[in-house]
């Protein structure tokens, strides 16, 4: 189980794999649209994703915020549901956290500093 806090953050390809299904997840990116319960955003890794609004949560998501979106990844036959939705800064480097996401992240020569330890 992971520790509170603890979740993969994701591009669009990985929150599509399917290997994150039922887990939280983060996924950043610059909204499409929203409308106000569907947010639609184009991910770090270009990819277009959908993710719905879990009731409880109150989302501003206008067209063109940076936000991390963090919640419940869904399958093919459902989308992430949003628990929390952060927004950040406009003039984020997107295809610099990409990079970040893939070859820092995901690397085996840096597990150490991104595993959680009991």
């Amino acid at each position: 189980m992971a520790a509170e806090g603890v979740y993969p953050r994701l591009n669009g390809a990985l929150l599509k794999s399917g290997q994150y299904d039922g887990q939280i997840v983060s996924v950043v990116g610059r909204v499409v649209s929203f409308d106000g319960q569907t947010v639609r955003c184009d991910c770090a890794d270009h990819q277009r994703v959908e993710m719905v609004c879990d009731p409880s949560v109150v989302v501003e998501a206008p067209q063109g915020t940076v936000m991390e979106l963090v919640g419940l990844a869904g399958n093919t036959n459902s989308p992430m549901t949003i628990y929390v939705a952060r927004p950040l800064s406009d003039t984020m480097d997107l295809d610099l956290y990409n990079r970040m996401l893939l070859e820092v992240l995901r690397n085996p020569k840096f597990t150490t500093y991104f595993t959680q330890t009991a």
